[in-house]
C-alpha cells in the first residue's frame, strides 16, 4: 500500500495525486502561459496554482481558506498530468 494519495487516470494509469487550481487545469494544449506555483504536501503530492491564484492570496490574507479555495477551485489530477502543465509553464521539476 502506498503511503500517498493516488489519482487514477485515463493516460497515465494509477499515479501520485496532484492538486491543481481550475487555472492550471486548462488543456496544455493551448500554450497559455499561466505560471506554476508548487509545493508537495505531507505525502509528496503536488499542490499548484497559477499567477492569478497567487495574486488572489496574497491579497486576501495570503493563507489557504474558504474564499482562496473558492476562487482557485482546486483540481485532482494525477502527478504526470500536473507535471505536463509545470513543463509547459517552463518547470522542469517540482521538488
Amino acid at each position: 500500500m502506498n503511503d500517498y494519495t493516488e489519482a487514477e487516470c485515463k493516460t497515465h494509469g494509477a499515479q501520485r495525486a496532484a492538486y491543481v487550481c481550475q487555472h492550471l487545469n486548462a488543456p496544455v494544449e493551448d500554450t497559455k502561459g499561466r505560471g506554476f506555483i508548487a509545493v508537495r504536501d505531507e505525502q509528496g503530492c503536488i499542490n499548484a496554482w497559477c499567477n492569478t491564484c497567487e495574486e488572489y492570496l496574497v491579497a486576501n490574507g495570503d493563507a489557504w481558506n474558504d474564499k482562496t479555495e473558492a476562487f482557485a477551485s482546486i483540481r485532482l489530477l494525477c502527478e504526470s498530468c500536473a507535471m505536463e502543465r509545470a513543463n509547459a509553464n517552463g518547470i522542469p521539476e517540482v521538488t
